[in-house]
């Protein structure tokens, strides 16, 4: 990240330099914004992600609730690992990190996969009640909360992240306050009702596939966006 950093600096002219800057969510333009020039052209892209269609899952049979992602303090599994030990639910971390040992604490009844393939990955996130994104952080899109859309999986989704645009608070997931392990723990509750979860799956399953983010638009996308900077 670092180096990462000195590049756009120093040889991409960041921030000041750039006339266009391609975003992968409305919620990035919103923090990235008011540190561009004025003259700058933002160009909205959604990043794409590798899903093919399924019937939307029968998530009211499920009882796991599921966290995909690093294991690291600012994506917020320590508050998804205390919700969890506080309501009894079935937790289940798909990945790993520095704070794994702590979540084993907090929550001693979790399961910890581990790091696991695409399609490992797909397999446990399928066999889930609601998708948990307890982000500390900004991120930058949310591609687990979108995947697990895609499969017609419920999302509690922290508000503090971008990912809270992928979810339609009370209709296709619910948000909760960033941190905040009360409210991520009563959202968790709320999705106890097997009718509310399956018309939530079932929402967010035909929202997602209404305009399904394939690489195919991706790649269209970017090709018309690259054209209209060449055409400046």
């Amino acid at each position: 990240r670092v180096a990462r950093q000195i590049v756009q600096n120093w040889f991409g002219g960041m921030p000041g330099e750039p006339h266009h800057v391609i975003i992968v969510s409305e919620f990035s333009r919103q923090i990235l914004q008011r540190f561009l020039s004025r003259g700058t052209q933002i160009h909205h892209i959604e990043n794409p992600i590798d899903v093919g269609y399924a019937e939307s899952l029968n998530v009211h049979l499920h009882s796991a609730y599921v966290m995909v992602g690093r294991i690291a303090q600012e994506k917020g599994p320590h508050v998804f690992a205390k919700a969890a030990n506080k309501l009894g639910y079935e937790a289940v971390f798909i990945g790993d990190g520095d704070k794994r040992a702590d979540i084993e604490s907090l929550c001693p009844s979790a399961r910890v996969t581990g790091w696991l393939s695409r399609e490992g990955v797909l397999a446990e996130l399928c066999k889930a009640r609601a998708a948990v994104f307890p982000s500390l952080w900004y991120e930058t899109d949310g591609l687990t909360a979108i995947q697990a859309a895609a499969c017609g999986i419920p999302v509690i989704v922290s508000d503090a992240s971008a990912a809270r645009e992928s979810v339609i608070d009370g209709v296709t997931g619910l948000w909760f306050k960033a941190g905040d392990e009360q409210d991520l723990a009563d959202k968790m509750a709320a999705l106890q009702d097997n009718d509310r979860v399956r018309r939530m799956g079932a929402a967010a399953h035909a929202r997602y596939w209404k305009h399904p983010r394939t690489l195919d638009r991706h790649v269209k996308e970017l090709e018309q966006t690259y054209e209209k900077v060449l055409a400046c």
